[in-house]
């Protein structure tokens, strides 16, 4: 019984949780999910992180993501990086 307590306390889902607000683990998943995205971009085309950011945000790649995030996060970041690529080329980037 004593253990049985405990797992509770221990592993209380989220909705249990009054504190827990779903549009702030959006906001945070979203970031993340960003961040590692605009590593993966910087990797694949031998940029700095920094160099990556300043040429997906210029292109409003970062911008689009954010806004098409619930379809873009079930993609690979394979499939992604090369298609944040393309729409950067069609704003004018030239990243090949």
């Amino acid at each position: 019984m004593e253990f049985q307590i405990l797992f509770f306390f221990t592993f209380t889902p989220y909705f249990l949780n009054e504190t827990f607000d779903m549009e702030e683990e959006l906001t945070r998943n979203k970031a993340e999910y960003v961040i590692i995205f605009i590593n993966e971009f910087a990797q694949k085309f031998n940029l700095t992180s920094v160099q990556a950011y300043r040429y997906l945000s210029q292109f409003k790649a970062i911008d689009f993501l954010i806004s098409q995030y619930n379809i873009a996060h079930t993609q690979g970041f394979n499939t992604m990086v090369s298609d944040m690529a393309a729409f950067c080329r069609r704003q004018g980037g030239a990243i090949v």
